[in-house]
This record gives C-alpha cells, sequence and structure tokens, in this order.
C-alpha cells in the first residue's frame, strides 16, 4: 500500500477541526430546536384542540403506534405471538408535526 503523503494528513486535520466546529454548532442548534418543539407541543396541548394555525404554520398531532419499551424481554419469556398481540393493543402516542402552509 502506498504511503500517505502528509498533505492529505494535514487535510485531515483542517476536515477534523471543521467536524468539531460542526459538531458544536450542531449541538447548540440542536438544544434551540428542542426548546422551540417544546415551546410549540406545549402551546398545541393548551389549546385543547386537534390542531391550531400560528402564522403560516398548522400544528397537529399525529398519532404514532404505541411502543412497548420491555419488548425484548417479554419476547423472550413469552414469545413473538404474545409480544406482537401487546404490542398492537398499546395506547397511541402523540407526536407534534410542523406543516409550512404558505
Amino acid at each position: 500500500m502506498p504511503r500517505i503523503k502528509p498533505d492529505r494528513l494535514i487535510r485531515l486535520r483542517q476536515i477534523e477541526s471543521q467536524l468539531a466546529t460542526i459538531a458544536k454548532d450542531s449541538s447548540a442548534l440542536a438544544s434551540e430546536r428542542k426548546q422551540i418543539l417544546a415551546e410549540a407541543h406545549a402551546d398545541l396541548e393548551s389549546t385543547g384542540k386537534d390542531q391550531v394555525k400560528r402564522g403560516n404554520f398548522r400544528l397537529c398531532f399525529e398519532e404514532q403506534p404505541g411502543r412497548v419499551k420491555w419488548k425484548d424481554e417479554f419476547v423472550r419469556v413469552s414469545g413473538s405471538e404474545a409480544a406482537a398481540k401487546l404490542a398492537n393493543e398499546a395506547p397511541k402516542t402523540k407526536k407534534l408535526k410542523i406543516i409550512d402552509a404558505s
């Protein structure tokens, strides 16, 4: 295998530095995103409605299949058929959905 040239290693360091900066920036963005989603969720929930319009956006709850967090252990003990039955009977959850309505 040919030897790697120093300019490739320099480029690697540049990429690593850029990735570190991006990771830091993305962490701040993820935190801000989480806060805005929490605000939107609280707003919609406080109305008691299924959906509400805010400017050019519609906020609504979208039903998601229920999740059984202990499913793997249950499958091991009770079998896959019983686990599938339980998963199908799990209560639905709500997920915030924001739609650009402009």
